[in-house]
């Protein structure tokens, strides 16, 4: 009866003196390896304001709003609901408009806390006749840069 109990003992010591199998989380940061999928992050410069991210957002985290009165198009995106799919990154029509990082962190007590959502804004067309909003500028310019000649052709 006495030989499980040591044995119990000597493991315990043992491992107080090895080395820790896990990271040191709250106070030592953890470095996620790059193929890690994190939180997504719109880059202002190459997105075009499609909203095609949140079309194929499964778990809706991606809003787009249209705003008529100031003409802008705000997409996005909260850290607290997405899954980090990645479809949003695979499906943008530019190269990397929205794209993956390797932060991790979205614990948080307030939902609609700054530091948990992403946002870039876009100037939108608006249509000289009716005055609805039409799409955005850079959206626009992409279609433009991309059809090339053909842009003006029938």
């Amino acid at each position: 009866m006495k030989a499980p109990k040591l044995r119990e003992l000597g493991e315990a010591i043992s491992n107080v003196f090895s080395k820790r199998f896990t990271t040191r989380f709250p106070f030592e940061p953890y470095d996620a390896p790059e193929a890690f999928r994190g939180n997504p992050v719109y880059d202002a410069d190459r997105c075009v304001g499609c909203g095609a991210c949140e079309q194929v957002c499964p778990a809706r985290a991606i809003e787009m709003e249209d705003d008529p009165q100031t003409a802008k198009r705000v997409l996005t995106v909260r850290y607290t609901d997405c899954i980090t799919c990645g479809q949003c990154e695979e499906k943008c029509i530019v190269d990397k408009g929205i794209y993956l990082t390797t932060d991790y962190l979205t614990a948080t007590l307030d939902k609609s806390d700054e530091k948990n959502m992403n946002s870039v804004e876009k100037e939108m067309l608006i249509c000289e006749r009716c005055g609805a909003l039409i799409a955005a500028i850079d959206h626009l310019r992409w279609l433009i840069e991309r059809l090339g000649p053909y842009t003006y052709g029938h």
